[in-house]
């Protein structure tokens, strides 16, 4: 079994965030999505949750596409205080016709750049 593959990723106070991930398999056959799916942003020490994604609030996903979209948007971002969280993403899928899975698909440190304009 492998593990999350670690991505950081990178958001502006008070702007719309927003990131596609496509998920193949290594013949490049898009993964069967399916409900459910969570993220979590915590703070470094990972005592804190500062916002949680699930499906339908903040991802989406095609079924049969492969295709995981991660949505924050900026009333959200703008209460987020800058600098550095922790976050992993879990997801479901059907590994094979009688089989479904949930795995950490990704992990890594989030950064929230300060706004500047009011």
């Amino acid at each position: 079994m492998s593990t999350a593959a670690d991505v950081n990723l990178a958001l502006d106070q008070n702007a719309d965030f927003g990131v596609q991930i496509y998920w193949l398999d290594p013949a490049l056959t898009p993964y069967q999505l399916l409900s459910p799916m969570k993220m979590e942003i915590r703070t470094m020490d990972l005592a804190t949750v500062v916002h949680t994604l699930t499906d339908g609030d903040g991802i989406t996903f095609s079924e049969g596409g492969g295709l995981i979209q991660l949505v924050i948007d900026k009333t959200t971002t703008n209460t987020m205080a800058p600098g550095s969280y922790m976050y992993d993403l879990f997801v479901t899928y059907q590994e094979n016709p009688t089989t479904t899975r949930t795995r950490r698909l990704i992990k890594g440190v989030l950064t929230v750049s300060q706004k500047v304009t009011a």
